[in-house]
């Protein structure tokens, strides 16, 4: 069974870190890697939106809110 749900735009994500790692390497702060991703995502025409955050509610009351580093062509979370 195929468990990839969007495997060209999932190969493409991958490829962009992949990238980034090999070229900045370990040890740097998340936010560096985070700005890397989006110099590649551009580059590469890949649409994003960077810190996408979601309500967290509870019986129809928002008790705070979830970030998530980058929302991919409107359908994959990368956090």
């Amino acid at each position: 069974m195929d468990k990839v749900v969007y495997k060209k735009e999932s190969y493409e994500i991958v490829g962009c870190c992949f990238e980034v790692f090999n070229q900045i390497g370990p040890g740097h702060k998340e936010k560096t890697y985070q700005r890397a991703l989006e110099v590649l995502f551009k580059d590469k025409n890949i649409k994003y939106q960077s810190q996408f955050s979601v309500p967290i509610k509870i019986k129809d009351n928002q008790i705070g809110r979830y970030y998530f580093d980058f929302l991919i062509n409107r359908k994959i979370i990368l956090s």
